[in-house]
């Protein structure tokens, strides 16, 4: 097995994340079953995710009552065996940002070209939040070390790795 190295595989989590751009966000509902929904995603810098959502909608209600969380994300499987898709994981906790830190939190983001077209930090306060998910661990299956094939046992063992 040639399993990549940790700083290998968070550069090719990052790849992989940057291309795929949709993830599968897993919250819990309030009697402990998992909620999934697709959503469009993109790391940090530091790894975490910040997801932007309608206040209305039940999954952030789910964050503050369960912060446990994970993200999944699917791509195409691995050259040469089209059984077993790329897929990375990250579990971890999530946090709502809302109020003045969620104000705070646009306008930053606003400075830095990534705000959220036709809106204000007001109606951003007044109609969004934010889930802030802080993975603890990554787990990648279909990957190997760069320049080796990808064998059976990284694509149904996977690799773990911790930030």
């Amino acid at each position: 097995m040639a399993y990549p190295t940790t700083e290998q595989m968070r550069v090719a989590v990052r790849e992989f994340v940057e291309k795929v751009l949709m993830g599968q966000v897993i919250t819990l509902d309030s009697k402990g079953r998992p909620s999934v929904r697709t959503l469009g995603i993109r790391l940090n810098d530091d790894f975490s995710v910040d997801i932007a959502t309608n206040k209305a909608f039940k999954r952030l209600d789910q964050v503050r009552n369960n912060p446990n969380m994970m993200i999944i994300w699917v791509g195409e499987p691995p050259e040469g065996d089209a059984r077993y898709p790329k897929t990375i994981a990250a579990k971890g906790t999530a946090r709502v940002i809302e109020g003045e830190e969620l104000r705070a939190w646009y306008v930053e983001r606003e400075a830095q070209g990534k705000g959220i077209p036709g809106r204000t930090p007001d109606s951003v306060v007044e109609n969004l939040g934010v889930i802030h998910f802080t993975p603890a661990e990554f787990r990648a299956e279909g990957f190997s070390a760069p320049g080796t094939p990808v064998e059976r046992a990284e694509l149904t063992s996977g690799f773990r790795f911790k930030l």
